[in-house]
């Protein structure tokens, strides 16, 4: 008797160890970008088209129409304003079209450009001092 009510205990245990992994395991997924979207860096942007870098697919490109919607920061946006470095997640059915793009700017990193050397002036030279005077003509 005592065999079984542990054994139960166990199974009820066991159950609910089942239906509470799967709850847990959901708050860190990545966001829903449909079956052939991406998510990543953008490297590449224009009011046509845009690139992400993604860790899992490398470098991936969709065209973006007039019926692709555009929030930056949550907060609706145009194409125009994404810029290269943003980290964002490119909604797609068929890999090639978007139907959405959210993007983040807070934790952008732009890309790398190259530095811009100082600029300097330089001082003017210092004035050259006067000639000396001619010498004096000598009487005759």
């Amino acid at each position: 008797m005592q065999k079984r009510h542990i054994l139960g205990i166990v199974g009820v245990f066991t159950l609910a160890l089942a239906l509470l992994v799967p709850a847990f395991a959901q708050k860190g997924q990545r966001p829903d970008v449909g079956p052939q979207g991406a998510i990543g860096r953008i490297s590449a942007v224009s009011t046509s088209s845009i690139t992400v870098d993604t860790r899992k697919d490398g470098s991936k490109t969709f065209s973006i129409g007039s019926a692709t919607t555009v929030t930056i920061d949550k907060q609706p946006s145009t194409a125009d304003k994404l810029v290269v470095g943003q980290f964002a997640a490119v909604t797609s059915s068929d890999g090639t079209s978007t139907t959405a793009i959210n993007a983040r700017v807070r934790r952008a990193r732009p890309t790398a450009t190259p530095a811009q050397a100082p600029t300097v002036e330089t001082p003017p030279a210092p004035a050259a001092p006067p000639a000396p005077a001619p010498p004096a003509p000598a009487g005759n």
